[in-house]
């Protein structure tokens, strides 16, 4: 029988080993109000998922509210080469637009958790 993901164990003890909670985002990611948050915020969200600054996932993804906070202060970074593609970035942002776009991507945390 599938058995739910101890988060808070799985982050208490990523922390002792790498020095980061490393799952902390999943908090964010299981919250009803992350494909609003997702898609009124669309362009801090391509950067948020596509920055390439040192320890760029360690930074946003590992601490607290950091991916949400990044979020809903509109926040950019320095992108990865293939992100700065400005085509891709308006055809992906064209099919995410909408919050109902993003219901099923961080639905598989939620069931995860």
């Amino acid at each position: 029988m599938p058995q739910s993901v101890n988060l808070d164990l799985f982050n208490k003890l990523s922390e002792q080993a790498a020095g980061c909670p490393r799952y902390v985002y999943w908090y964010f990611f299981c919250s009803p109000d992350v494909p609003r948050i997702f898609s009124e915020h669309l362009d801090s969200t391509w950067h948020a998922l596509h920055g390439d600054s040192d320890d760029w996932v360690k930074q946003t993804f590992c601490v607290g509210d950091g991916m949400k906070d990044f979020l809903l202060e509109d926040r950019k970074v320095l992108l990865k080469p293939y992100a700065q593609d400005a085509k891709l970035k308006e055809q992906w942002m064209q099919d995410f637009k909408d919050p109902r776009d993003w219901e099923v991507a961080p639905a598989w945390y939620d069931a995860s958790s």
